[in-house]
C-alpha cells in the first residue's frame, strides 16, 4: 500500500535543526490502518556560513547548507508546509517528482504558483509514484536555489528491496556553487547590465569546498570507508551554472540509477553530472586503507564563456589508515571542455528494464516537436549593456524567449484568465538552417519574445526532438522536464538527420530521465506519453539561461471540478410531503456535463445522517477503483459531516451515462446523468440535434427507503413496493396531487431531439415510448449503436440509453410514459405509469387528456428480446470495437433468488425463510472493511479467492420446481482473481430458483460485448453458433432474460477491484453480487494507481464512535515520527429532552456527551472542527500538555480567538506523557456545558497497564443539566452581577438518573458479570460542584488521577470536582442484584445556593432476580463534609515505579504566592444584584482578568502591544488573615486588568495556592493548561512557610492538571518551566507559550479568576514555540 505521509516539512532558517528528524515519538494504531504520515517543521531563513575566510548571510533549509535530506519511501504521499522567512519571495520545486495530477505543488515562479511572501507559509502535497532512488528539492525562485536545496533520497516501497545487494552503507553528495558575493546581487547585477553573470568563487560538496581552498582543511567533507564494504553514494548536482565530472581516487563507480530511476550497472572512473540530475553509484572499498580524494571538476564547453575553474574536494577515509603528511591522491577525470569523454560514459547508460522495474516506450507517435535551443541576443535600450556589441544577452526555445507573466500560469490556465499567455509555441523551429555552423547572420541572434505555450492533448505520444545551436555560443544544455520523466531514445552532435538518426534509436531499454543532457551543438530524442494533466515547464538547468528565457511550458487538458452535497431535502408528491436525500437539493440530481477524455475532480459533501457513497455508473476509471465508489467494496462510506474527493477518469465513454449512491438504498434518490459530449473538434456520427433532453426513470416510495430496506431486511420478506414511478422527479399527471409538476418537453416541429435516458429505478425495468412518434436508439450505456427505429424499447435500472426523436407530428400535447416491465411469476410490483408531456410549439389548447403510447404488457419479455437483439454497435472507423477472438478465462455464473433458514423460524419469506440472492450459488457477504485496501495493503481474513469459476452443480437451472436444498446458497466474501490483459467469456445465466426473472447485470470498470442471448439453458455445443461478433453491442449494464442466458466478452484490462451485481437494489440487498480482482499488469501504465491522500476510515456505521474517527494513520518506521491521527467534530444544536421538557442544547456529532476519543500515548491528533452553533466555539483538550503548542490549547481570548459561526479550526494535540484519562470541552462562555467528552489514553503501544487488564473499560461522565438555555443563564448574571441560576439536574453520561422525574428509561447502565474487574474513567464536567462518588456495596480501586497512575487506594467514594478526571477499578464480587452509582454535590460554601440533586446510574449483574425494590444508594459523605474530601485527596499518591518515573524539582528558582478569592466590585447604576447592590467578582492575587479583543498569544508572539501588562504580582498585594470571617469592604475590591506572569524558560516553580474567605470561602478546583505538576501539600487556614513545607511530600506527590484548593486552605504546587525532548521524560514541566491557570467552577471564571502564564522560549529551537497554523480565527 502506498504510504501517505505528512511530511510537514517547513523550510527552516535558524529555529529548527535537522535533529528533529528522529527525535518524535512513534505508535501504530488498528488493524485497518493504512496510511503512513510523516510530520517535519521548518522555515526557509538567512542563516550565517562562513567559507573562503568570509562570512555571509545565506538563505537555507532549516539552518543547513545543503538542506536536510527527506527519507520516503516509493508510492508515499507527503505534506510539507514550508514557512519563508526570507526578505524575498521563495517557493519549491520537488525536482523528479512526477506530481501526477498535481501541479498546484510542483513550485516554479509564475509558472504554477505565485511566490510565498516573506512572513508567509504554503503547504504542498507531495505525491511520491513510480520514482525511486534519488532526486532532489530546491528553490524555484530567482537563484534561491543556490543555497536553498536538499536530497530526497525514495527507498523501495516497503516490503521490496534495491535490485542490486544492500549496501553496507549510504551517502549523500551535493555538489553547489558558492559565492562570496550575494547570489541575489549577482543576479541583479547580470540583469541590469545585460551581460553575464559573475562566476562563482567555489564548489562545495555537501556546503564545504574542500582543502584546495583557502580557510577550508577543517571544514572537509570526510566519508568513512571500511575496507570490503560496498557504499552507495546518492550524488545530487545542485551546480548553477556548470556541470561536474566526479570520481574518487583509484576507485571503480558503478552507476545504478539516475534521476529517480534504476540503471543497468556500469562501471566507470568517472561520469558528468549535469545540474538538476541525479545519480546513485556503488563504490567499493578495495583499495588500500589511506585517504582518497573525491573530486568535483567543472565541465564547461562553451567557447569564450568563463567559468569558475576550480575543483571540490571531499575525502575517503579508510577505518585504520595510517596518518601522514601526504595529501590524498586526486581522481584522474577528463579535461573540462572534453565532450567526447562526457558522452561516452552517458551513451552507455541503460535502464535497469528488469520485471521489477519494466519501463513503457511509446512506439505510436501522436505528436512530433523539435525545438531548438540558443543563447542570443537582444538590442540594448541605452546601447550600454556588456552583452556583445553592447546588446543585451538572451535565451531560447525555438526562437522563444520566455517572459514571465505577473500571475501564474496554472492559475491563469485553471481560472480562464485572459492576456496572460498566448498558446502558438511552435512546435518546429520558426526557420531551418544550419544549426551548428560557425557563425550567422545577426538576425538570427535576436529571439522573440513572449509567453507562449505548447498545448497538448491528455495520454497522447510525443517524440521531441531537442537540437542545439551554436548561437552565440554553443554549449551543453540540461534540459529539464517538470512533472515528467521521458526516455532518452539517442543523442548525437551536428544536425539531427530525420532520415538516419532515429536508426539508432534504443528503444529496447532507454535510460528514463527527468533531465538530459543536450550535447554542445548536438541534439537528443526524448519521447514521453502525455498522461500527467496541468502545467508543467521545461528549462535549462543553467540558471542564467533561465534568467534569460530558455523556458517552454506545456498544458496538458483541463481539469473539470464540481461540488456535490448530499444531504436531506424536503419534496411533496402525491399529496404528501417528507425528507428525502438529494445532491444539491435537487431530485434528480444535478446533470454533469463533461468531454470525452476529460479528467474530473468531484468533492462530495455528506450532511446525510448516515454514510454515502457515489458511484460513477459507467464509467471505465481506468486504474482508478478508488473513485468508483461502491461501499465496503472500493471504500468505506462516507460519513456524517465528512467529505471524498472523487477523482473521475473519462477515457472512451461517450453519450450518456449517470451517477448514483452506493450505499444501501440512498441511491432511490441521490442519483443524475452524466452527459459525455464528443472529444473537442469532434463530432456526433449523426447529424447534431436541434436541442438535448435528459429523462431520468426513477421510483417514488411515500415511506422513507432506508426504512423500507430496514424493515425489509428485518423481515427477511420482500420489500415494500414503491408508490410511483417518476421522470424527472414527476410522477406525472395520471397520479393524484401531481398534475402542476408534470414535467413538460417543448417541440419545435421539424426539428430533431436527443433524449439522454437513465433508468434510475429500483426495482423494475420500463418501457418507454412518445405517442405516435418513432424513437430512434443511437446509443446505449455510452456507447454508439447503429441508428434503429423503434416505437418504444425496454430499459432496465442502471441502463442509459440515446434516442433521436424527430418532431414530425401534428401540433399537439403527447405523452411521454414510462411503464413496468416485470416478468416474474406471482412477485407484486408497482403497476403504475410514469408520464411528461412532450408540448408542441404553437398547439391549439383543447381540454382532451393527450393520447398516451402504445407500449407492451408489463410482462412481455418476447416485445423486450424482439427490440433488443436489432441492436448492433455502431463500429465505424472513428468507433471502432475490439471483440476478443481468443479466449483465456471462460466462466459461468448462474444468477439466483434463493431461501435462508430463518433464526427464529418467523421471517416473512416463503415457508418462514428469509429471502436471499446468489451468483454461482455464493450469497455475498459484505465485510468490514473495503475489498480494495485489503488487496492493496494485504489485509488477511476479510476476502477469500476461491469464488467459483462454474456452478458448484449442474441441473435443469429453468426447470420449474427444485429440491428444497438447492434454494439455500453458501454464504461468503469471495472474490475471482483475474490476471492482467486476459481475455474473459463469461455465461450467465439466469435461474428459476424461487423465482425466475430478468436481472440487470452491471460490471463496474468495464464495458463487455453482448454476443448473444436466449431462453432456457445454455448450450455449449449450440449456442454459440449465434455469437455476433461483428458489431455486438458495448454495454456495462445487461439484461439477463427470465429464465436465459447471455454471453458477454471483455478484456481484463483495468487492474484494480470490480463489482458485478443485480441492479434490481432488492436483489443486491440480498447478495447477487460478484467481485473481480484484476491483477496489475507488467508497467506502471497498467498497473493500479496510488490511493488518494485520503480515504473514508474503514469502520462500519454500527461500530462507530461518530466524531472524531475520520482517519488512523500509521507512521514511517524509518524516521520515528509520531503516528497523526485525523479525526473531524462538528458542534451544533440538538434537540434533546431531560426532566419532561425539550430544549436544543450544543453538542459534538449530536451527542451528548460528546463522543469519547480513543488515542495511545505519544499520539499526534489532527482535529477538523466545524462550528454550527449561533455564537462562537472554541475546544479545550484539557489535560493534554501540548508541547510548544498553545496554539491548539483553545481557551478563548487567551490563545486563539473563537471559531465563528459555520465556521471551521484544525488543531493539532500533540500526547507526549499523559497516560489513563483526560477530556476535552469548549472553552467560550459557559458552551461547555454541553459541549464535552473523554479521551482514552492507552498506554503505548507494546507496553501495559500497570494493573491487570480489566474486563471491561467504562466511561463515566458527572455533568450538570439547566432546563434554561445555559447561555441565557450566564447573560442574566452577567448583566445583573448577580450569581448565576442553579442546574435543575446532575447527570451521568447524559441521563439525570431515575431519582428524577421522565428520567427512568434513560438511566444508565452497566451491566456487571460476577467475578469481573471493570475500569471506570470518571471525568468531573460539572460546571457549579464537585461530586461524591460511588457505588452501593462496592469498593473503589483509585489507580489514576488527570491523565497519570496512581499508587492503587481502596475507598468506598471520592470526590472530584469540575475539570479533573479519575480512573477507578471496581471488582463485581457482589450478590447479583442492581446497584446504584451516585454521584451527590460537594458544596462546602457557606450561604452558598447549589443544586442539592443526586445523579445515579444502575449497575446491573448478569443473572440478577428482579424485583420491584429499588437499588440500594451508596453511603456518601454530607455536601459539605471538606474532612471526607481531605482524607481521600491526602492518601493519593503518584505510582511512581520504574515505567512510570516522577521528577520533583528540588532547588526552587521562582516562588509564587497566590490567593484565590471571591470579590465585589462596584455597581455601575446600584441596580446590580450581587451583595449589597454590588456586582460579584472573582480575583488571583487581587486581579480579575479582563478578557482582551485579541488573544494573548497572538499579541505576544506578534508583539502587538498593549494588550496585556507582565505586572501579574508574585505575591499578594498586601497580607491578612485570609480565612478570618470578616474583612474591610476595601479589601472585597479587586483591580481589573489583563495581566501576565512572565516565566524564563527552564525555571523551577513552586506555587503556593492560597484560599481565602472573602465574601464566601470555598472549594476552587484551579487548572493550570499545558502542563502538570506535583501536588507537595495541602491543608487548611493561612500557609504558614516555616512549618508547612515540614509535610511537602517530596516522594511520590500526585501529579495533577487540576487541584483541588480545600475551602479557606492551601495548596503547592511545583513544576518545572521547561521543554521536554520527545521522549516520554516528564519532568512536571510547563512549556514555551502562553497558559492559562483559572478556577474550573464556571461561575467564578466568568466573574475573573484567572491568571496567564507566558513561559519564554528556550535556547533552541526545540525549546521555543512552534509557528502558528497556517489558519488561525480571526478575532
Amino acid at each position: 500500500m502506498a504510504s501517505i505521509k505528512l511530511l510537514l516539512l517547513q523550510i527552516l532558517g535558524f529555529l529548527l535543526s535537522s535533529s528533529l528528524l528522529g527525535a518524535l515519538a512513534k505508535t501504530h494504531y488498528h488493524d485497518f490502518v493504512w496510511r503512513d504520515i510523516k510530520v517535519f517543521s521548518s522555515q526557509v531563513a538567512p542563516t550565517s556560513y562562513t567559507r573562503l575566510c568570509e562570512t555571509k548571510d545565506i538563505l537555507t533549509v532549516n539552518g543547513q547548507f545543503p538542506g536536510p535530506t527527506l527519507y520516503v519511501h516509493k508510492g508515499d504521499r507527503v505534506i510539507i508546509n514550508v514557512y519563508n522567512q526570507a526578505p524575498y519571495n521563495v517557493t519549491i520545486h520537488w525536482h523528479g517528482l512526477k506530481q501526477p495530477r498535481n501541479p498546484w505543488s510542483d513550485g516554479p515562479e509564475y509558472i504554477t504558483m505565485c511566490g510565498i511572501q516573506p512572513k508567509a507559509n504554503f503547504t504542498y502535497t507531495l505525491i511520491f509514484s513510480v520514482e525511486e532512488g534519488t532526486i532532489w528539492y530546491h528553490a524555484h525562485s530567482d537563484w534561491t536555489r543556490a543555497t536553498v536545496h536538499g536530497a530526497i533520497v525514495i527507498y523501495p516501497r516497503e516490503g521490496t528491496t534495491y535490485p542490486f545487494p544492500k549496501p553496507y552503507k549510504e551517502y549523500t553528495v551535493v555538489i553547489a556553487d558558492w559565492w562570496k558575493a550575494d547570489v541575489m546581487a549577482v543576479l541583479q547585477q547580470g540583469l541590469q547590465t545585460g551581460g553575464d553573470f559573475n562566476v562563482s568563487d567555489a564548489y562545495t560538496i555537501n556546503g564545504q569546498p574542500g582543502d584546495l581552498y583557502p580557510c577550508s582543511k577543517p571544514g572537509t567533507v570526510r566519508f568513512q570507508f571500511e575496507y570490503g564494504k560496498t557504499y552507495l553514494f546518492r550524488v545530487v548536482a545542485a551546480g548553477m551554472n556548470n556541470g561536474h565530472l566526479l570520481g574518487i581516487a583509484n576507485h571503480t563507480l558503478v552507476l545504478v540509477g539516475r534521476d529517480g530511476a534504476y540503471l543497468k550497472p556500469l562501471r566507470t572512473k568517472y561520469f558528468m553530472i549535469g545540474p538538476g540530475q541525479t545519480a546513485d553509484i556503488l563504490v567499493k572499498a578495495n583499495k588500500p586503507p589511506n585517504l582518497y580524494y573525491m573530486a568535483a571538476s567543472p565541465y564547461s564547453d562553451g567557447n569564450g564563456v568563463a567559468f569558475d575553474n576550480t575543483t571540490a574536494t571531499a575525502i575517503v577515509e579508510y577505518l585504520g589508515y595510517k596518518p601522514s603528511t601526504a595529501s590524498p591522491q586526486l581522481p584522474e577525470l577528463p579535461l573540462f571542455n572534453d565532450t567526447i569523454a562526457v558522452n561516452n560514459v552517458a551513451r552507455r547508460q541503460r535502464s535497469l528494464a528488469d520485471k521489477n522495474h519494466p519501463i513503457d516506450v511509446p512506439m505510436k507517435i501522436d505528436t512530433k516537436l523539435e525545438i531548438t535551443v540558443a543563447e542570443n541576443e537582444l538590442p540594448c535600450e541605452q546601447a550600454t549593456c556588456l552583452g556583445p556589441n553592447g546588446t543585451r544577452l538572451s535565451a531560447s526555445m525555438n526562437n522563444i524567449s520566455f517572459v514571465t507573466p505577473t500571475i501564474d500560469i496554472l492559475e491563469a490556465y485553471y481560472y480562464k484568465i485572459k492576456n496572460v499567455y498566448t498558446t502558438d509555441f511552435p512546435d518546429f523551429p520558426p526557420y531551418y538552417f544550419n544549426f551548428t555552423a560557425d557563425s550567422f547572420p545577426n538576425d538570427l541572434l535576436i529571439p522573440t519574445r513572449g509567453t507562449k505555450v505548447k498545448v497538448l492533448e491528455y495520454n497522447e505520444t510525443v517524440d521531441v526532438v531537442l537540437q542545439g545551436t551554436n548561437l552565440l555560443a554553443g554549449e551543453n544544455h540540461p534540459i529539464h522536464l517538470h512533472g515528467y520523466s521521458f526516455y532518452v531514445l539517442g543523442r548525437g552532435f551536428g544536425n539531427f538527420d530525420p532520415e538516419k538518426d532515429p536508426l539508432q534509436y534504443n528503444l529496447v531499454d532507454p535510460p528514463e530521465l527527468n533531465t538530459v543532457g543536450l550535447p554542445k551543438n548536438g541534439w537528443a530524442v526524448l519521447r514521453f506519453r502525455a498522461s500527467n494533466p496541468g502545467v508543467w515547464m521545461m528549462h535549462c538547468h543553467f540558471d542564467r539561461h533561465l534568467s534569460w528565457g530558455m523556458v517552454a511550458v506545456f498544458i496538458w487538458p483541463d481539469i473539470k471540478v464540481f461540488s456535490l452535497q448530499v444531504a436531506p431535502t424536503t419534496y411533496t408528491r402525491l399529496c404528501e410531503t417528507k425528507d428525502i436525500l438529494t445532491v444539491n437539493g435537487q431530485f434528480p440530481g444535478p446533470t454533469l456535463y463533461v468531454h470525452k477524455g476529460d479528467i474530473v475532480i468531484i468533492n462530495a459533501y455528506n450532511q446525510a445522517p448516515y454514510n454515502v457513497t457515489l458511484h460513477w455508473h459507467g464509467l471505465k476509471q481506468p486504474r482508478n477503483p478508488w473513485s468508483d465508489g461502491p461501499e465496503y467494496i472500493t471504500m468505506c462510506g462516507i460519513q456524517p459531516k465528512a467529505n471524498f474527493t472523487y477523482t473521475l477518469i473519462f477515457s472512451v465513454e461517450e453519450g450518456t451515462i449517470w451517477y448514483h449512491a452506493h450505499s444501501d438504498w440512498t441511491r432511490a434518490t441521490v442519483h443524475g446523468a452524466i452527459v459525455i459530449y464528443p472529444q473537442e473538434g469532434t463530432t456526433y456520427p449523426f447529424p447534431k440535434p436541434y436541442k438535448e433532453y435528459t429523462v431520468v426513470i426513477a421510483e417514488w416510495w411515500k415511506a422513507d427507503v432506508m426504512a423500507v430496506l430496514q424493515r425489509g431486511l428485518q423481515t427477511g420478506g420482500d420489500f415494500n413496493l414503491s408508490d410511483a414511478y417518476t421522470i424527472n422527479g414527476q410522477p406525472g399527471d395520471l397520479h393524484p396531487c401531481s398534475r402542476p409538476g408534470t414535467v413538460r418537453f417543448q417541440f419545435e416541429y421539424g426539428k430533431t431531439y436527443l433524449f439522454r435516458v437513465v433508468a434510475a429505478g429500483m426495482s423494475n425495468g420500463h418501457f418507454l415510448g412518445i405517442a405516435n412518434h418513432s424513437l430512434v436508439l443511437v446509443g446505449r450505456d455510452g456507447a454508439y449503436l447503429k441508428p434503429l427505429r423503434t416505437k418504444y424499447f425496454m430499459i432496465g435500472p442502471g441502463q442509459t440509453a440515446d434516442i433521436l426523436v424527430k418532431a414530425n407530428q401534428p401540433p399537439n400535447l403527447y405523452y411521454m410514459a414510462a411503464s413496468p416491465y416485470s416478468d416474474a411469476n406471482g412477485l407484486a410490483f408497482d403497476n403504475t405509469t410514469a408520464t411528461a408531456i412532450v408540448e408542441y410549439h404553437g398547439y391549439n389548447p383543447s381540454t382532451a387528456s393527450p393520447q398516451l403510447p402504445e407500449l407492451p404488457l408489463f410482462n412481455d419479455t418476447i416485445a423486450v428480446i424482439n427490440v433488443l437483439r436489432r441492436q448492433r454497435s455502431l463500429a465505424d472507423k472513428n468507433h471502432p470495437i475490439d471483440v476478443p477472438m481468443e479466449i483465456d478465462t471462460k466462466l459461468e455464473f448462474i444468477v439466483s433468488v434463493n431461501e435462508l433458514p430463518c433464526e427464529q423460524s418467523t421471517c416473512l419469506g416463503p415457508n418462514g425463510t428469509r429471502l436471499s440472492a446468489s451468483m454461482n450459488n455464493i450469497s455475498f457477504v459484505t465485510p468490514t472493511i473495503d475489498i480494495l485496501e485489503a488487496y492493496y495493503n494485504k489485509i488477511k481474513d476479510v476476502y477469500t479467492t476461491d469464488f467459483p469459476d462454474f456452478p458448484p452443480y449442474y441441473f435443469n437451472f429453468t426447470a420449474d420446481s427444485f429440491p428444497n436444498d438447492l434454494l439455500i446458497p453458501t454464504l461468503g466474501t469471495k472474490v475471482k482473481v483475474l490476471e492482467y490483459n486476459e481475455t474473459v467469456n463469461l455465461v450467465l445465466q439466469g435461474t428459476n430458483l424461487s423465482a425466475g426473472e430478468n436481472h440487470p447485470i452491471h460490471l463496474h470498470g468495464y464495458s463487455f460485448y453482448v454476443l448473444a442471448r436466449g431462453f432456457g439453458n445454455f448450450d455449449p455445443e449450440k449456442d454459440p453458433l449465434q455469437y455476433n461478433l461483428v458489431d455486438p453491442r458495448e454495454l456495462n449494464t445487461v439484461g439477463l432474460p427470465k429464465n436465459g442466458w447471455a454471453v458477454v466478452r471483455f478484456r481484463a484490462s483495468n487492474p484494480g477491484v470490480w463489482m458485478m451485481h443485480c441492479h434490481f437494489e432488492r436483489h443486491l440487498s440480498w447478495g447477487m453480487i460478484a467481485v473481480f480482482i484484476v491483477k496489475n499488469g507488467p508497467t506502471a501504465d497498467t498497473s493500479l494507481l496510488p490511493p488518494p491522500p485520503y480515504m473514508p476510515p474503514n469502520w462500519l456505521e454500527n461500530k462507530l464512535h461518530p466524531v472524531f474517527n475520520l482517519s488512523s494513520i500509521r507512521i514511517l518506521h524509518v524516521l520515528k515520527w509520531p503516528d497523526i491521527k485525523v479525526f473531524s467534530s462538528q458542534v451544533a444544536p440538538s434537540s434533546y429532552t431531560r426532566l419532561c421538557e425539550t430544549k436544543d442544547i450544543l453538542t459534538v456529532n449530536g451527542q451528548f456527551p460528546g463522543p469519547t476519543l480513543y488515542v495511545h500515548k505519544g499520539d499526534t491528533v489532527i482535529i477538523n472542527v466545524y462550528n454550527q452553533a449561533p455564537y462562537n466555539v472554541t475546544l479545550h483538550w484539557h489535560g493534554l500538555k501540548q508541547p510548544r503548542n498553545p496554539w491548539s490549547d483553545g481557551p478563548e481570548y487567551i490563545t486563539m480567538c473563537g471559531i465563528q459561526p459555520k465556521a471551521n479550526f484544525t488543531y493539532t494535540l500533540i500526547f507526549s506523557t499523559e497516560e489513563g484519562t483526560i477530556w476535552y470541552h469548549a472553552h467560550s462562555d459557559w458552551t461547555r456545558a454541553t459541549v464535552h467528552g473523554a479521551i482514552v489514553i492507552y498506554p503505548q503501544e507494546g507496553t501495559t497497564y500497570p494493573f491487570p487488564k480489566p474486563h471491561k473499560e467504562y466511561t463515566v461522565i458527572v455533568g450538570e443539566w439547566w432546563k434554561a438555555d445555559v447561555m441565557e443563564v450566564m447573560q442574566q448574571a452577567m448583566q445583573t452581577g448577580a450569581d448565576f441560576n442553579l442546574s435543575d439536574a446532575y447527570t451521568i453520561n447524559g441521563q439525570p438518573g431515575d431519582l428524577y422525574p421522565c428520567s427512568k428509561p434513560g438511566t444508565v447502565r452497566f451491566p456487571f458479570e460476577y467475578g469481573k474487574t471493570y475500569l471506570f474513567r470518571v471525568i468531573g464536567a460539572a460546571m457549579s460542584n464537585g461530586h461524591f462518588f460511588g457505588i452501593a456495596n462496592h469498593t473503589l480501586v483509585l489507580v489514576g488521577r488527570d491523565g497519570a497512575y496512581l499508587k492503587p487506594l481502596r475507598t468506598k467514594y471520592f470526590m472530584i470536582g469540575p475539570g479533573q478526571t479519575a480512573d477507578i477499578l471496581v471488582k463485581a464480587n457482589r450478590p447479583p442484584n442492581l446497584y446504584y452509582m451516585a454521584a451527590s454535590p460537594y458544596s462546602a460554601a457557606e450561604g452558598v445556593a447549589f443544586d442539592n440533586t443526586t445523579a445515579t446510574a444502575i449497575v446491573e449483574y448478569e443473572g440478577y432476580h428482579h424485583s420491584t425494590t429499588s437499588p440500594q444508594l451508596p453511603d456518601l459523605p454530607l455536601f459539605n463534609d471538606t474532612i471526607a474530601v481531605i482524607n481521600v485527596a491526602r492518601r493519593q499518591r503518584s505510582l511512581a515505579d520504574k515505567n512510570h518515573p516522577i521528577h520533583v524539582p528540588m532547588e526552587i528558582d521562582t516562588k509564587l504566592e497566590i490567593t484565590v478569592s471571591v470579590n465585589e466590585l462596584p455597581c455601575n447604576n446600584d441596580t446590580c444584584l450581587g451583595p449589597n447592590g454590588t456586582r460579584l467578582s472573582a480575583s488571583m492575587n487581587n486581579i480579575s482578568f479582563v478578557a482582551p479583543k485579541i488573544d494573548v498569544l497572538q499579541a505576544y508572539y506578534n508583539k502587538i502591544k498593549n494588550v496585556y501588562k507582565t505586572d501579574f504580582p508574585d505575591f499578594p498585594p498586601y497580607y491578612f488573615n485570609f480565612t478570618a470571617d470578616s474583612f474591610p469592604n476595601d479589601i472585597l475590591i479587586p483591580t481589573l486588568g489583563t495581566k501576565v506572569k512572565v516565566l524564563e524558560y527552564n525555571e523551577t516553580v513552586e506555587m503556593v495556592l492560597q484560599g481565602t474567605n472573602l465574601l464566601a470561602g470555598e472549594d476552587h478546583p484551579i487548572h493550570l493548561h499545558g502542563y502538570s505538576f506535583y501536588v507537595l501539600a495541602r491543608g487548611f487556614g493561612n500557609f504558614d512557610p516555616e512549618k508547612d513545607p515540614l509535610q511537602y511530600n517530596l516522594v511520590d506527590p500526585p501529579k495533577l492538571n487540576t487541584v483541588g484548593l480545600p475551602k479557606n486552605g492551601w495548596a503547592v504546587v511545583r513544576f518545572r518551566a521547561n521543554n521536554p525532548d520527545w521522549s516520554n521524560t516528564d519532568h512536571g514541566g510547563t512549556y514555551a507559550g502562553v497558559w492559562l491557570m483559572h478556577c474550573h467552577l464556571d461561575r467564578h471564571y466568568s466573574w475573573g479568576m484567572i491568571a496567564v502564564f507566558i513561559v519564554k522560549n528556550g535556547p533552541t529551537a526545540k525549546t521555543s514555540l512552534l509557528p502558528p497554523p497556517p489558519y488561525m480565527p480571526p478575532c
